[in-house]
């Protein structure tokens, strides 16, 4: 898979991609994207601030924000295992405890 990426070191040793998305009209740090692996500290840090800079939106909003400039391989899986792991959207998406119902009015007898 990484072959098909075409991986190459840039000018500042920092290891970037090229493929088809190269002749398009986007801008250089989109065409050639630095290239991060799945596993690693600072490719969770890199998903946690633009999963802030997308208001905690969703994995896929914040995997598009994240391939503006880079490229993660296994991306998908590597923004829904740091999402998931969000306390934010956590707490958006919890539900609230049920009250049991013998507990508010116990049955008298």
């Amino acid at each position: 898979m990484v072959k098909q990426l075409r991986p190459f070191i840039d000018t500042d040793t920092i290891v970037c991609c090229e493929g088809r998305i190269s002749q398009s009209s986007l801008p250089e740090s989109a065409k050639q994207p630095i290239l991060l692996l799945l596993k690693h500290r600072f490719t969770e840090l890199v998903i946690r601030e633009k999963h802030d800079i997308v208001q905690h939106d969703g994995i896929k909003e914040t995997l598009n924000c994240v391939r503006e400039k880079y490229w993660i391989l296994r991306g998908r899986e590597a923004v829904k295992r740091v999402v998931t792991k969000c306390v934010t959207c956590k707490k958006f998406q919890g539900k609230p405890f049920a009250t049991p119902k013998d507990y508010l009015y116990p049955q008298a007898e």
